[in-house]
């Protein structure tokens, strides 16, 4: 009883001792004596990141209020600001978004004026200078071409020249930039200097070595060699790095085309006789779309142009790509309009090896499109972009390099495929002008395009339609088509099959989750449109829109939830794995004796679905959770980031498949890859829209 009694006073006799020694206290503030600090703590050190921080003081001033020495310091809040006597207060300090910290005092203020302070000293962020360079240093030609370096700081900062200052000047300045001004250095050896960036109030630093090209070393007195040859001297180092100090010099074509959009306009591609390009990451864009009157008109495709590499600095892109970095246009010599005495594209029988022919264009012949429907840019489409809406935004953009209205479409692909089955993609760009310029061809033909390495894997790009020289005749395709559901013109009630399920061939597809209402849980749906996006005829002839005559447009096939599901409900087997099924049965393969592909397209309301695995049976069975299906393959779509168009899939079927009087066929999504954005995912389930689907038999 006494220790409980003892429990319940102890906490005021504490409080009254602590205003006794308050009432004893030295504290000179204004109005002095009148406030203390628990344990004498009135300062709050903070880190950059920010932070809160409790204090509790002692006071017999009455009312209190907490007043900042700069009233419009909106970084720091103290809760509560204001009370009577005895007070706590919390302090919360937000981040810091600079490198120089900052401090404030705040006011207790009473009656009698500042009873009380609190001091708050918040630190810096880490002092960071970052350059935009590609290399360690900068290396400047032998006219002395003036560089642009820009500059993310949390500092307030300022170029120097530490070292060269006699041939090293300072240009414009920006808060986001610095442009360097360089002498000609033309018959006199090379030199080198150094440039700093330095933090204004402090003592943090970022220096460059500078390094100008030997000017002895001319154009005139290089050695021409093939682009093959060139690159075959190439030897990069641990860190993938090479610098060419022989002096020099090739002549080639222009294979890119800045014109029409489908390549990145900060890249410049060159081939010669001896069947390899060259691909050059440019200092200064600028320089090649819009060059100097002396260079007018030197950077369309199919120019000749000579460019000297001496000091040439090589090194491999994000994707793997071999290329010379830091290109400026002083290095180009000359162009001219003398054609090839050949074709510059590298001729192909087939898509077998496209590693070797990196930064290069072939021509392939003959090749198919997988899936020939709807145009080049195959984009998800959605109800709310009315023809008000599409005017609108195609009169905005359409200046701007006829642009897409999905601002996060990068690149969309399609499947090409060779006589041998072998298939690639083929990439579009969101600014390429023609992408509405014509419907896919539904024959085989040629192919010129340029191959390049991306997401570990050689894909293909076309410059304009003038590379695709494929027929729009079906009855040249090398391809025998055995079964084929859609696409669909319009909302079918089912899904028809538009080959396969007539006189003696017999076909179906169902989803796998039983519904009992409907049979199936599949429907069409116009939001999964497989075609180019709609534009009204006047609104592309009023804006000058390349189009095709007759815009084709197409419905899909409606899954829930396709990805990421498990069911007790489900037509096929055990639920072992994740995801459900569309379910092909057919007959169609009982004659086959050629090498079969199954291809088919989606799309999906979530960014996926990503990966699809096929699997299949040549069961019976009408009871489909008995049977045990074999794996056939996975196949990742080339999805980038979150991007919403046509997803096109293939698989070689196993030859086991050959002459079955049936098979059955899953089509599952195996994981949701590529249902993300910005690197996060934007859902763990979505509904999936199957485009089309079908097998052709290639002899």
């Amino acid at each position: 009883m006494i220790r409980q009694l003892f429990n319940i006073l102890r906490p005021k006799a504490l409080l009254i001792v602590a205003m006794a020694a308050a009432g004893c206290s030295d504290d000179k503030t204004a109005g002095g004596g009148e406030m203390t600090f628990t344990g004498g703590d009135n300062l709050f050190e903070c880190p950059a990141e920010g932070g809160t921080k409790d204090f509790s003081f002692f006071s017999r001033a009455g009312h209190w209020e907490i007043v900042p020495e700069d009233p419009g310091a909106s970084w720091i809040d103290a809760w509560p600001a204001y009370g009577d006597d005895n007070g706590r207060t919390t302090l919360t300090v937000e981040p810091v978004g600079d490198a120089y910290g900052r401090e404030m005092t705040l006011n207790i203020t009473t009656a009698n004026g500042v009873a009380g302070q609190i001091r708050v000293k918040q630190a810096g962020l880490s002092p960071e200078i970052k350059l935009n360079l590609t290399g360690q240093r900068i290396r400047v030609d032998i006219t002395g071409t003036p560089v642009t370096v820009g500059v993310t700081s949390n500092v307030a900062w300022e170029a120097v020249v530490d070292e060269g200052d006699t041939w090293i000047s300072l240009g414009e300045t920006t808060e986001t930039s610095q442009q360097f001004l360089f002498a000609d250095n033309t018959d006199q050896p090379k030199r080198t200097g150094q440039i700093s960036f330095r933090m204004v109030g402090g003592d943090f630093k970022v220096s460059v070595p500078v390094e100008q090209m030997d000017g002895n070393i001319s154009f005139e007195r290089a050695e021409k060699v093939s682009v093959a040859r060139l690159l075959g001297e190439v030897q990069p180092d641990a860190e993938g790095h090479f610098e060419l100090e022989e002096n020099y010099a090739v002549e080639g074509w222009i294979t890119s085309d800045f014109e029409h959009g489908n390549l990145p306009d900060s890249v410049l591609y060159v081939q010669d006789a001896s069947g390899r390009g060259i691909k050059f990451v440019l200092k200064d864009k600028n320089e090649f779309l819009t060059p100097s009157a002396e260079q007018a008109g030197w950077y369309a495709q199919n120019r000749k142009v000579a460019v000297h590499m001496y000091g040439a600095e090589f090194r491999n892109d994000a994707e793997g790509n071999l290329c010379v970095i830091d290109f400026a246009a002083s290095s180009v010599k000359r162009s001219t309009d003398e054609a090839p005495a050949a074709l510059v594209a590298v001729a192909l029988n087939d898509l077998g090896d496209l590693s070797q022919y990196a930064n290069t264009v072939v021509r392939i012949a003959p090749v198919e499109f997988v899936t020939p429907y709807g145009g080049y840019a195959p984009f998800y489409e959605k109800e709310s972009n009315d023809v008000e809406t599409t005017e609108a935004e195609w009169a905005k953009n359409v200046k701007a390099g006829y642009r897409a209205l999905f601002p996060h479409h990068t690149l969309a692909p399609h499947l090409v495929r060779d006589a041998k089955g072998n298939v690639a993609k083929l990439y579009f760009q969101r600014s390429f002008t023609q992408m509405y310029a014509r419907n896919l061809p539904a024959g085989s033909g040629a192919l010129t395009a340029l191959v390049s390495k991306f997401r570990g894997e050689y894909i293909l790009r076309i410059r304009n339609t003038e590379d695709d020289a494929l027929s729009a005749d079906a009855g040249t395709r090398f391809s025998t088509t055995l079964l084929q559901a859609g696409p669909w013109l319009a909302q079918d009630a089912v899904p028809a099959f538009a080959v396969g399920n007539t006189g003696d061939d017999r076909s179906s597809v169902v989803f796998s989750v039983y519904d009992d209402s409907n049979n199936f849980d599949v429907f069409p749906s116009s939001s999964g449109a497989i075609a180019s996006y709609w534009l009204t005829t006047d609104v592309r002839r009023r804006h000058d829109i390349p189009f095709a005559d007759e815009a084709e447009h197409y419905y899909s096939l409606n899954a829930k939830l396709w990805w990421n599901v498990t069911t007790h409900h489900s037509l096929v087997s055990s639920n072992d794995e994740v995801g459900e099924a569309f379910v092909i049965r057919t007959n169609t393969l009982r004659n086959a004796t050629g090498a079969l592909y199954l291809y088919l397209t989606g799309t999906s309301s979530k960014g996926g679905p990503g990966k699809m695995k096929i699997q299949w049976s040549d069961t019976t069975e009408d009871d489909l959770t008995k049977v045990k299906f074999e794996e056939i393959g996975t196949y990742d779509a080339p999805c980038i980031n979150f991007t919403p168009y046509l997803y096109p899939y293939s698989f070689r079927l196993p030859d086991a498949m050959r002459g079955k009087r049936q098979v059955t066929i899953l089509v599952r999504c195996a994981a949701e890859t590529n249902a993300q954005h910005n690197n996060a995912l934007v859902a763990a389930t979505g509904t999936t829209r199957l485009g089309h689907i079908g097998i052709v038999e290639i002899k």
